[in-house]
């Protein structure tokens, strides 16, 4: 039978078309040899087997090469990334040889590869058939030499976003976090530069997450998550617009945020503390970043795919990545990767009834099931009847307030591997607290549920109140939040809200209290906390409004439901559960701050902490600085015990108003002490008593000299 014959034999509806990459295994490309020799190969070794032993004599075969572009194309991609499909040579399968490897083909290359846009797939093995709308016009295009119809295809559902005609103002966020991604990966060798502009945007913004913690690295994904957290969108936009102009973005700001995955304000960073750190952490995060680019913008080799699915399941088993590595890739790449955040899940089992398989480490997903999960839902977003067209269509509407009754709505449950840190834990951390006193607090903390910690400056407020609450979460960082209250905060930031959506229409939102509130509902058996810094910065009785009378540990029942001022449904009623607890900081020297009412007062117990230079505090001094003896530090602590007490005895100072261990613990190691004191000196303690003594400078010098050892104490 000659192919001609063959050829003849069926019509296009009975053939099945086979698109084929031809690079695999990390080498050179195929294509040369592929076409010379008459011959097509599957680079997997034991993958899609059954699948090439499928391939027919007679089907239509066609050597592809995807990738991505945004300009110099035939239409207007309106700033956004177009998949296109160079089709390089189209042939006839000849034979099969039934190894699951090689197939015979009588190839033609054509003189020019010619380009397919939007509908296309970067699989080495895509089978087609001549059913669908776009399958037709893919194959006629193809083997028919037809034009395509830009036009189109831009205005179907699954593109009109980004490429249609008379485009609404939606999902603008996507071409921003694509441009941002692709900025970033600039930075992967120039870290130090990056991190200068993080904490200049951080200073300005007032991220105190980033400013509390001594930066000196930082990810990809935890940059783009600083504008994806729990913040308004005034203040999100506000960030997305100094990250342009630090990172030099072409693209517009966005002016919508819907459908965006969040991250839980106190787990803002997608790698832990310096000191559970693995040594290549950050370094890991960067590679996954720029291997899951370059696997959503070019071919799906047999080797990139391994490539993704060992990085991917090696990154899951780092400290402070579970699914939320998920949200991560959707941000970098909307369109290419699912979210597989609490809302996300819950709807695509729920809703378009496809079930995830959770068998990942941490119980999450693991990469192939991820990946497969991916090319699942774009075989369903082809479908006429679906209910969603885009992994961005998707997430919004698993984020639309009114999908889920309030008891339904899904709830962000991860399992992580058990990093729940112990009280010794705590200690061992360069602590200044006994076991016996830190016991104490506990025990206050679980009686009372709401405890604020006070003290002078630099006594560790902060410090502390964060070791406890994680030690109180567990090892589930999403139950416990970070937040900090400034003299603008309000009942509509802190609880419950009306907020502009895309449309322009106002919907109610929930704060980060009451999305807490929710989680601990749905979850009684965890403990859930939320640390507010800084809390008399605020108004806190009227940022609290009636949630003041709910957090009260004797009204921690469902029967003490109250209704809100802004409600959802006529019936909606709330209660603080008994899992939940409110930490706090004030810093009781800065008179210019609110005095909490007795209201107020009455809900919270109050830790006082005071500085603090035992010999905890002599030990990490001498650890951190070399070359150090302890008569050394024997006698800074006297130095500054005097000062204390001078501060003490003024009478429009006193107690609040004395200096903490913080300033005197050093968190860097240092060589020489004089140097270091000096240094402290300078910059930290004469500008403050310059503050508490502005009319006297012979007096704070004289205080400094002391200090430094200059003169001795008198």
């Amino acid at each position: 039978m000659t192919l001609k014959d063959i050829d003849n034999q069926f019509d296009k509806s009975s053939l099945t078309y086979w698109f084929v990459g031809a690079s695999f295994s990390g080498e050179d490309d195929q294509f040369k040899r592929f076409v010379s020799q008459g011959i097509w190969e599957n680079g997997y070794e034991n993958e899609l087997i059954d699948k090439v032993n499928s391939m027919k004599v007679g089907d239509k075969i066609a050597i592809k090469s995807s990738y991505v572009r945004k300009k110099g194309l035939p239409f207007d991609s309106k700033g956004n990334f177009v998949s296109v499909m160079a089709i390089k040579a189209i042939g006839t399968i000849t034979a099969n040889r039934n190894d699951g490897h090689f197939i015979d083909v009588d190839w033609e290359i054509l003189k020019q590869p010619k380009e397919w846009y939007f509908y296309t797939n970067r699989t080495t093995l895509w089978e087609v058939k001549y059913k669908s709308t776009y399958a037709k016009k893919l194959i006629d295009f193809t083997f028919d030499n037809q034009a395509q119809n830009f036009d189109f295809f831009r205005n179907e559902p699954y593109w009109k976003h980004r490429f249609g005609d008379g485009l609404k103002k939606e999902i603008t966020w996507a071409p921003f976090l694509v441009d941002l991604s692709n900025q970033l990966l600039a930075y992967k060798k120039n870290r130090t530069a990056l991190v200068e502009k993080i904490k200049i945007i951080a200073e300005k913004q007032n991220l105190s997450y980033l400013l509390n913690k001594e930066l000196n690295d930082i990810c990809p994904f935890t940059v783009i998550g600083m504008i994806n957290r729990q913040m308004t969108i005034p203040n999100r936009q506000a960030i997305a617009a100094d990250l342009a102009q630090a990172l030099s973005l072409e693209s517009e700001l966005p002016i919508d945020f819907d459908g965006i995955p969040l991250l839980n304000n106190m787990k803002s960073w997608f790698f832990s503390f310096e000191q559970f750190q693995q040594p290549n952490d950050i370094q890991n995060l960067w590679d996954f970043f720029e291997l899951a680019i370059l696997f959503a913008d070019g071919e799906d080799t047999a080797q990139s795919k391994l490539q993704f699915i060992d990085s991917y399941d090696s990154l899951l088993k780092q400290k402070g990545i579970g699914w939320n590595i998920t949200m991560a890739l959707f941000w970098v790449r909307p369109w290419d990767y699912l979210s597989l955040d609490g809302s996300s899940r819950k709807y695509i089992e729920e809703e378009l009834k496809i079930k995830i398989p959770y068998g990942g480490f941490k119980k999450t997903i693991d990469g192939k099931n991820y990946l497969e999960l991916i090319a699942e839902l774009k075989q369903l977003f082809e479908h006429d009847n679906s209910i969603v067209k885009s992994f961005p269509e998707l997430s919004i509407k698993a984020y639309d307030p009114n999908l889920l009754d309030e008891d339904e709505i899904a709830t962000e449950s991860i399992i992580v591997e058990d990093t729940k840190i112990s009280l010794k834990d705590i200690i061992a951390n360069q602590c200044f607290i006994g076991e016996e006193r830190l016991n104490q607090i506990v025990r206050r903390i679980e009686s009372k549920k709401n405890v604020i910690f006070q003290g002078a400056t630099g006594t560790g407020k902060t410090w502390i109140a964060q070791q406890l609450a994680e030690y109180i979460a567990g090892s589930n960082k999403e139950n416990f939040i970070h937040v900090q209250f400034h003299p603008t905060t309000s009942y509509e930031d802190f609880i419950r809200g009306w907020r502009p959506n895309s449309e322009g229409k106002l919907q109610l939102v929930d704060g980060p209290f009451l999305e807490l509130i929710n989680r601990a509902r749905h979850n009684p058996s965890q403990k859930f906390v939320i640390l507010i810094e800084e809390i008399n910065r605020g108004n806190p009785s009227q940022i609290f409004g009636e949630m003041l009378t709910l957090i009260e540990n004797s009204k921690r029942a469902h029967q003490h439901s109250l209704e809100l001022i802004y409600k959802k449904d006529k019936n909606e009623k709330i209660y603080v559960p008994d899992n939940v607890y409110v930490l706090g900081t004030m810093n009781i020297a800065d008179r210019s701050l609110a005095k909490l009412d007795l209201a107020f007062r009455r809900r919270f117990a109050f830790e006082e902490l005071e500085p603090t230079f035992n010999d905890v505090w002599m030990k990490v001094v001498s650890e951190k600085i070399e070359d150090t003896g302890l008569e050394e530090i024997q006698k800074l602590r006297i130095n500054i015990e005097h000062l204390n007490r001078v501060i003490e005895d003024d009478p429009r100072l006193g107690k609040p108003f004395c200096l903490g261990h913080s300033f005197f613990t050093p968190i860097q190691s240092s060589t020489g002490i004089q140097e270091w004191l000096n240094d402290v000196v300078d910059s930290q303690i004469k500008p403050l008593l310059l503050d508490y003594w502005p009319d006297n400078v012979s007096h704070v010098d004289a205080q400094c000299n002391t200090l430094k050892g200059i003169s001795a104490v008198c």
